[in-house]
């Protein structure tokens, strides 16, 4: 917010807002890093704890760390002495240059997200084919599929406005992709349900309402069948 809607003309304002930049570049950096790791011990259980699945995620996880960082901060020395003073928020023209070393990092991620969505889809094919898989194990499947199909969609087109768009539209869709990436991890671990859970809460409802009846059962009974429904209902209010 205050990087796009800060106003102020004070003549520190491009000092900030390149502060405000390299925030954001870095916390996308710890945001990618974050969800990675969750991306990669989904995927390392629904494989069953196969250290194959996880030898190749890790090695595409380091590969893609290594092409951001690299993209940081050697891009952080290429546009420092760009000149630029907007009354309204911090709009900083990008050159070329350096939206392609944002689009490689960015590429990199897309690389990752795209190897788990594979192996989702695969787990998901082989389990349907062998019509086997408890309804957790289904409803990871689903999610993920949601949140690689959302991910994989946004990650081509902020890679696709970084590298043909202006020197002031490059770049646009980067904070809504990480806020976007945030937003569907969160559901994504949060989502997740134990079976046994909801078995249980079930069952707590049919024994509250057997209870329930065996007590209106139990007065109609003490009361010779003289009282009236509404009349036990009321006293078991």
């Amino acid at each position: 917010m205050a990087q796009y809607f800060w106003s102020s003309t004070a003549p520190n304002k491009m000092a900030i807002c390149r502060a405000l930049e390299s925030y954001n570049q870095y916390l996308s950096v710890v945001v990618a890093f974050v969800v990675g790791v969750l991306l990669l011990v989904r995927t390392y259980a629904l494989y069953e704890q196969s250290r194959r699945v996880l030898a190749l995620l890790v090695c595409c996880a380091v590969a893609g760390t290594t092409v951001a960082c690299w993209s940081l901060v050697h891009g952080q020395a290429i546009d420092v002495a760009t000149e630029y003073f907007f009354p309204l928020g911090c709009l900083s023209p990008m050159s070329q240059t350096l939206a392609l070393r944002y689009a490689a990092a960015w590429g990199g991620l897309l690389a990752f997200d795209t190897l788990v969505f594979g192996l989702t889809i695969y787990k998901t094919l082989v389990q349907h084919r062998r019509a086997v898989g408890s309804s957790l194990f289904t409803l990871i499947l689903r999610d993920g599929a949601i949140y690689f199909g959302v991910m994989v969609t946004l990650n081509t087109a902020n890679i696709l406005i970084l590298v043909y768009g202006g020197p002031l539209t490059r770049g646009d869709l980067t904070m809504f992709t990480n806020i976007s990436a945030s937003v569907m991890i969160t559901r994504l671990m949060l989502n997740l349900r134990d079976p046994s859970f909801t078995t249980m809460s079930q069952r707590s409802r049919i024994s509250a309402l057997d209870f329930h009846c065996s007590q209106v059962l139990s007065t109609l009974a003490d009361s010779g069948g003289e009282m009236e429904p509404m009349d036990v209902v009321g006293r078991k209010s």
